[in-house]
């Protein structure tokens, strides 16, 4: 295995703004956090600096995001609590997010564009959503119900949501614990939970077909305009590479350094497989064969949620301990990247070290 790039440090600043303010699919958070609904002002928004992108804290359920640059940014301020839209997630594209409206359990999308726009129901959404997934790309969103065992298909995401596909699920034995959709809508691939983790693939039109049967399985993802998924299971330390043409392919197991992955994504070229791991170390494997390169995140990863850039994923959603970020550069390799939550510490190391 190759040793790391970098680490990077981050200085921590105060962000200066006139403000108000998935992996398996993303189950509804009980957290409620604030954003602009039918009658409601629109908070004001000015950055300072480029944003970086947008998280939902682990503890607090309440929505944070990044300024700068990968290689050197800051926390923003949070953004205040009220209970007119219950967070759901924040798309991969960092452009908008999704959320349930409390009063009619429907799901509405929030645009990120410079600033919080108002919270806009997407026409014809069921009631009682308890889990999402996005596209690669963003610009599809698939929603389900564990109570009505139904499913949605939305494309056109975030302007222009048009519903292509209602779908139930009634089929499907066990609870849903993973839920991942290509870009085009096309294919869904829904895992439940019995003696075992059954994973079903449901294209449009047909029956679904039982594509993988495994043990704990913490994410699945869609490569980029591919009906290929890339599959992490937990309890196998394996990595599954589920081909269109070909179907599922072994890509990596711990003799590659696979420990008890918690997620994995997929690089932008769809040429590499990043796998985040319960030991805190990140894998990056090649796609087209050869050996994975690891590095040491010296953290406790949960998820691999992509941020702005080429490939840039935050590893540690909480403000309770540092954040750090994963960044992958096709010349220079992986890179981590921390941002230490005490500004006065950050201050006054950066201060000494110039002395």
């Amino acid at each position: 295995m190759l040793p790391p790039r970098f680490v990077y440090a981050f200085l921590t600043a105060v962000l200066a703004a006139n403000s108000l303010m998935a992996q398996t699919g993303i189950p509804v958070s009980e957290k409620t956090l604030f954003m602009a609904g039918p009658g409601i002002d629109t908070p004001v928004l000015k950055a300072s600096a480029p944003v970086l992108g947008y998280f939902v804290d682990r503890e607090s359920g309440r929505l944070q995001w990044l300024m700068g640059l990968a290689g050197g940014g800051f926390l923003g301020e949070a953004i205040p609590s009220s209970p007119t839209v219950l967070s759901i997630g924040v798309s991969p594209t960092q452009d908008y997010m999704v959320g349930v409206l409390p009063n009619s359990l429907r799901i509405a999308r929030v645009a990120f564009d410079g600033e919080f726009s108002p919270a806009l129901q997407i026409p014809g959404a069921m009631v009682e959503t308890d889990r999402i997934a996005f596209s690669p790309s963003g610009r599809t969103l698939l929603i389900s119900s564990s109570i009505t065992h139904h499913a949605q298909i939305y494309t056109g995401m975030p302007d222009s949501p048009v519903m292509v596909s209602e779908q139930d699920w009634s089929w499907l034995q066990g609870r849903v614990t993973g839920l991942a959709i290509s870009d085009d809508g096309e294919t869904v691939l829904v895992a439940g939970v019995g003696d075992t983790t059954s994973l079903y693939s449901v294209r449009k039109g047909a029956s679904p077909i039982l594509a993988y049967q495994g043990q704990t399985l913490p994410s699945a993802v869609f490569l980029p305009d591919s009906h290929d998924v890339l599959l992490a299971f937990q309890s196998e330390n394996r990595i599954i590479w589920l081909t269109e043409s070909t179907g599922p392919v072994p890509l990596a197991d711990d003799r590659s350094g696979v420990s008890a992955p918690v997620a994995v994504a997929s690089s932008a070229d769809s040429k590499l497989a990043f796998v985040a791991n319960s030991d805190g170390t990140v894998l990056a494997i090649p796609l087209a064969g050869g050996p994975a390169i690891s590095i040491s995140c010296d953290c406790q990863p949960s998820r691999l949620q992509r941020m702005r850039g080429r490939d840039v994923f935050l590893l540690t959603p909480s403000i309770g301990s540092s954040l750090t970020l994963l960044e992958n550069d096709s010349e220079r390799g992986m890179g981590i990247a921390k941002m230490p939550l005490t500004p006065s510490r950050s201050v006054l190391a950066a201060t000494e070290q110039q002395q």
